[in-house]
């Protein structure tokens, strides 16, 4: 016993408090999707790499994170109707940036144009975009959003909104669309779960780099503090290696 008071530290006792205090709170609702690996998948470990990162962040600032897994729209309605604090991982879209606030990235990386061999044109470029067509699922925000917008208005660009990237890899190898755009992580692993892995070609420079957020409704003032509170847990998990053994599954 006198071994273990003798490193007590001065305001240890309060630290224990505020931490007891924290911990007992309620827990935050948050919700996400499934189906989007390896991100957030209820077939994945911990959910996925996006899931396992959110919990960890709030979790190390003494907070315990309650995330619910719903269909992708009607979670996000629900976030800005107040069921929920916030959802994730989105990328940033000028539509999504009028109505919520962003965290730091819980992951960043290049999204590229996959094609099947041979066919790869250039998104940026309205000339190359003249009869081709992309393959965008359902609720995804659009690659190269100016000129693909520009050139599908002019009736010179067709876009084609299945559920989900594993249709748009089916079509892309049926010959009924030229090219879709994902994450490298992301389309690795969906391309092994469908049989495609190995026939697509990909770009050699990304369309854009995505960054995959927390985001929160600017509608509900305490979203701004929610957010800072999970950059912090973020930053945390960085510094000590954390964040990099949750991105590989540990």
């Amino acid at each position: 016993m006198i071994k273990i008071f003798s490193r007590w530290k001065p305001g240890s006792a309060l630290l224990l408090l505020l931490s007891v205090g924290a911990q007992a709170g309620p827990p935050l609702p948050l919700v996400t999707g499934t189906d989007y690996p390896p991100f957030a998948d209820t077939a994945m470990p911990g959910g996925g790499i996006a899931v396992r990162v959110v919990r960890a962040a709030f979790e190390r600032m003494g907070e315990t994170p309650r995330i619910d897994v719903l269909p992708w729209k009607r979670g996000f309605v629900m976030v800005l109707g107040g069921q929920y604090l916030a959802t994730f991982p989105y990328i940033h879209t000028p539509e999504r940036e009028l109505e919520f606030h962003y965290s730091e990235p819980i992951f960043k990386g290049g999204s590229y144009l996959y094609t099947l061999p041979g066919k790869q044109f250039d998104l940026g470029n309205p000339d190359a975009l003249k009869g081709r067509s992309l393959c965008v699922p359902h609720g995804w925000g659009s690659p190269a959003q100016s000129s693909v917008t520009a050139a599908v208005n002019r009736g010179e660009f067709r876009l084609e909104r299945p559920a989900d990237l594993a249709g748009c890899m089916r079509m892309v190898a049926a010959g009924r669309v030229d090219g879709f755009t994902a994450l490298e992580a992301l389309m690795s692993k969906v391309s092994e779960e469908v049989a495609l892995a190995g026939r697509f070609e990909r770009a050699a420079e990304p369309v854009q780099v995505v960054e995959l957020a927390l985001i929160a409704p600017r509608n509900n003032p305490g979203s701004a503090a929610l957010l800072a509170r999970f950059n912090q847990g973020l930053k945390l998990l960085k510094a000590d290696g954390s964040y990099k053994r949750l991105l590989e599954g540990g």
